[in-house]
């Protein structure tokens, strides 16, 4: 901690606008003992979130972990704030977060000379709904995130992959971080839920520089889940987007079943919108003014 706190001091010595980031823990007691050290030369903490999806059971669930590691790791910042009188506050960075079940599957044949397949992943729409959620965790928590970088984006536990000779596919993962990027710009506003006891459905909304809503939805359950959102005005469906089937669906070159489809499933009401959801889904809905 205190050569983090001499590098941050160096770094801003040299140049005032720069931005150090606080390499942080899974744990609140080196959070707190670092920041504590460096507070004055740190504008960031850093948490990192690698999900196993063979050890976190059931791993549909899995985005709340993120949300538990988010909560305690800006508790304890706002713990060292209180404790050093200080208005300054340090949001997180949330800056490596990936899905992975740590196994390395190496090609026969294969050597060191050039770039090795050996991190590969193939994700299936059980995945997809998880990237949802974990969308919707980053976007419900925006107060404190400030920074949300995926760990790795082609081949390597990545949302895209390729194959020598030029050909590309999309992940099952690859269009919930599609919407969000497109669409998930503008404010983040908070959602209050009702009648979810199971907490098989999540949802989130951004409202966009042009007035329009921009929602966020999952059902992580194993049931249809009758999803409503209340929002004053008069909306219109500019789009709507869903993924759903088989929990196992994988994409390959030769096929993409798992992507975001349209649909035109959507009851809008006065306020806002009813909509039934599938088993293990992800949704999209775009509101206009």
């Amino acid at each position: 901690a205190f050569l983090e706190r001499e590098a941050a001091k160096a770094i801003k010595s040299f140049d005032a606008e720069a931005r150090t980031i606080l390499s942080g823990s899974d744990g609140p007691d080196w959070n707190e003992t670092a920041l504590s050290i460096a507070w004055e030369y740190v504008d960031y903490l850093s948490i990192h979130q690698m999900f196993n999806r063979k050890r976190m059971l059931p791993f549909v669930r899995c985005a709340d972990r993120l949300a538990f590691s988010i909560g305690r790791a800006a508790a304890t910042c706002e713990k060292v704030r209180l404790a050093k009188k200080s208005e300054k506050r340090v949001p997180l960075a949330v800056d490596e977060y990936i899905f992975w079940d740590c196994d390395r599957r190496y090609r026969e044949g294969e050597d060191w000379t050039k770039g090795r397949h050996c991190l590969e992943q193939d994700y299936n729409l059980r995945d997809a709904v998880v990237m949802g959620d974990v969308m919707t965790v980053f976007h419900n928590h925006a107060d404190v995130v400030k920074i949300a970088c995926i760990a790795q984006s082609v081949n390597a536990l990545a949302p895209v992959r390729t194959e020598k000779g030029g050909v590309l596919w999309r992940q099952a993962t690859f269009d919930p971080i599609r919407y969000a990027s497109r669409y998930g710009r503008g404010t983040a506003l908070k959602v209050k839920t009702e009648g979810n006891a199971a907490d098989d459905v999540h949802a989130s909304v951004v409202r966009r520089a042009d007035g329009s809503l921009a929602v966020f939805i999952v059902n992580r359950g194993e049931t249809v889940h009758d999803f409503s959102l209340t929002a004053p005005g008069k909306w219109r469906i500019v789009e709507s987007r869903e993924i759903a089937g088989d929990p196992e669906a994988v994409n390959s070159p030769s096929a993409q079943p798992v992507c975001a489809r349209p649909t035109d499933d959507i009851v809008v009401g006065k306020d806002g919108f009813s909509v039934p959801l599938k088993p293990c889904s992800w949704r999209f809905v775009l509101l206009g003014v």
